[in-house]
C-alpha cells in the first residue's frame, strides 16, 4: 500500500554548520533531538539537528515535546530510512511518568523496527496528574547499517491519496482535548522539528533541513456584519487576533482603517482609523459609515503586525431600478441587504432592524472564530495536497492478516495485553474520551 507522506511542518533550518544545536520557539512544539545529551525526563538543553555515528554502532535519539500542558496521552509516527537504520529499543517512562503518581502504558509497535514507519503511542493511566512543560516523550536506539544521510522525523501521513491526513502527531490533555489541533482534524498542528543521521559521514557535511512551519501562525482576521450596504448605512466591523494555537487573545489593540474608497465621505466612527481593544472574547469592533457614495470601500484590521482586509460593497437606488418592497419596511428590495423584516420593525438605511442586525452579528462572531481556529484567511481551505506519492517503506508482503505491514501482534514489546483491553483500561480509570477516541483506532490505522 502506498502512503503520501506530508513534510511540510517537520523541519528544521540550521544556518552554518548543520550540526549546530538550536533553541526552541516559545510555542508548544515537537521534535527529534538527534542527541540526547542535556536532556531529561522533564527538561530539555539544545536541540541537535544532526549526529555523525558509524555503521553497526547503536545510539539513542530522543523525541521531544516543548511548552505542553497537562499532557496525559500522546502519539507519533516516526519515519525513517530503513536502508541507512533500523530501531532497536525506546523508552516512553520519561515525560508522562516523571508525576508522581504515574502509571504509564506503552502502546507502540513491537520492536525491532526495521520498515521505516514506526508507530509510537503512550498515556498515563495514573489518574492523578498530567505533564506540562517540556522533556522527553520517548527515548529511541537506533542501530546504524549502511552509510549515507537519513531524515528521521514525525509526519503528517496520507494513507489514502484524498487529500486528508490519515496519521501523524496527536497530543491529548486531561479534557481529552487534541492539544494544538487548530484545524479540527485531531492532529498537531504545531511547528514539529526533524533530524538527520550522518552514518559514516561528517554532520558539517551534511546540507540543512529548511525551517518548520507551523499549519498556523498568529494572525488577524476581519469580518462584517455587511458586506453590501446601502448608502447612506453602516456595517459593524469585527476583527478577532488569535495566536499560534488557534485561541483569541483578549485585551488586544486592533486597528481599523479605511486603506480607499470611491467617495470621499466614508468614515470609521468619524475617522480613517480607529484603534479598538479585543474583548474576553479576543474580538474588537468598530462602525463604518460608507458614506453618500455608490462603490467600493476598502478596510483593514491590524493587530501585532498582522493585517487583514477585506471589501465593503456600496449600492444605491439607481434611477429606472424596480421599486418594489416586498417587506414593505420602506426599503426598496433593490437595496434591502435583510429582506423578510417582521411587519411593523424599525429598519436603518440597509434595511435591517434590530433583531436581524443582532442576527448577523452572531453570524459573523462565529465565522470569526473558526476562522481563527483554522488560520488567516476563510476558515476552511482544505487538507493541501501533497508535493509527491511515496511508498510506504516495506518489502509489500502481505503479513499473516493479509496486511503488507511487517508482522503486528498489536501488543507492547514485552508481550502484555493488546490495545483493545488498555484502551478499556484507560477509559475506566480516566474517563478520557479522547484518549479512547484515538488508541481505539490504532489497530485499524496501522493494519
Amino acid at each position: 500500500m502506498a502512503v503520501v507522506i506530508v513534510l511540510a511542518y517537520s523541519v528544521l533550518t540550521l544556518p552554518g554548520d548543520a550540526s549546530d544545536a538550536q533553541g526552541l520557539p516559545g510555542s508548544i512544539s515537537l521534535g527529534v533531538d538527534a542527541k540526547t545529551s542535556g536532556n531529561t525526563a522533564t527538561s530539555l538543553g539544545s536541540i541537535d539537528s544532526c549526529v555523525s555515528v558509524d555503521v553497526d554502532e547503536s545510539f539513542p535519539v530522543d523525541v521531544f515535546v516543548s511548552d505542553v500542558s497537562t499532557l496525559l496521552a500522546w502519539e507519533v509516527y516516526f519515519v525513517y530510512d530503513r536502508n541507512a537504520v533500523e530501531i532497536v529499543g525506546r523508552d516512553v517512562q520519561l515525560f508522562l511518568g516523571a508525576a508522581e503518581g504515574s502509571r504509564v502504558i506503552d502502546v507502540s509497535e513491537g520492536l525491532p523496527d526495521k520498515d521505516g514507519l514506526y508507530r509510537i503511542a503512550a498515556a498515563d493511566i495514573g489518574g492523578r496528574a498530567a505533564e506540562s512543560g517540556s522533556g522527553v516523550l520517548v527515548r529511541l536506539t537506533l542501530t546504524a547499517k549502511s552509510p549515507g544521510v537519513t531524515v528521521v522525523s514525525l509526519p503528517q501521513i496520507d494513507v489514502n491519496h484524498d487529500g486528508s491526513i490519515e496519521l501523524g502527531a496527536r497530543l491529548t490533555n486531561t479534557g481529552g482535548t487534541q492539544i494544538g489541533d487548530v484545524n479540527g482534524d485531531d492532529f498537531f498542528d504545531g511547528a514539529v522539528f526533524a533530524a538527520q543521521i550522518a552514518v559514516e559521514e561528517s554532520c558539517a557535511d551534511v546540507t540543512p533541513l529548511p525551517s518548520p512551519t507551523p499549519a498556523v501562525t498568529a494572525h488577524v482576521t476581519l469580518d462584517a456584519t455587511l458586506d453590501t450596504v446601502t448608502v447612506g448605512g453602516s456595517t459593524d466591523l469585527l476583527a478577532i487576533f488569535a495566536d499560534a494555537t488557534g485561541e483569541p487573545v483578549a485585551a488586544t489593540d486592533i486597528t481599523f482603517a479605511i486603506e480607499a474608497q470611491s467617495g470621499t465621505d466614508a468614515d470609521i466612527e468619524g475617522a480613517s482609523e480607529v484603534t479598538k481593544t479585543s474583548d474576553a472574547t479576543g474580538i474588537a469592533e468598530a462602525t463604518l459609515n460608507v458614506g453618500d457614495s455608490a462603490g467600493e470601500i476598502t478596510v483593514s484590521a491590524t493587530a501585532e503586525g498582522e493585517t487583514d482586509t477585506m471589501t465593503v460593497t456600496v449600492v444605491g437606488d439607481e434611477p429606472g431600478q424596480p421599486d418594489t418592497d416586498d417587506d414593505e419596511d420602506t426599503v426598496v428590495d433593490v437595496v434591502d441587504q435583510c429582506p423578510d423584516t417582521a411587519s411593523g420593525d424599525a429598519v436603518d438605511a440597509s434595511g435591517c432592524s434590530p433583531a436581524q442586525t443582532d442576527e448577523l452579528r452572531e453570524e459573523t462572531e462565529a465565522r470569526l472564530r473558526e476562522a481563527a481556529a483554522g488560520g488567516a484567511g476563510s476558515p476552511d481551505e482544505g487538507t493541501p495536497t501533497p508535493p509527491e506519492d511515496t511508498e510506504e517503506p516495506g518489502d509489500g508482503s502481505p503479513d499473516s492478516e493479509g496486511s503488507v505491514r511487517p508482522d503486528r501482534d498489536d501488543r507492547d514489546s514485552s508481550g502484555g495485553i493488546g490495545i483493545a483491553t488498555i484502551v478499556s483500561i484507560a477509559a475506566a480509570l480516566m474517563l478520557l474520551g479522547g484518549v479512547v477516541a484515538y488508541f481505539g483506532m490504532l489497530r485499524k490505522r496501522v493494519a
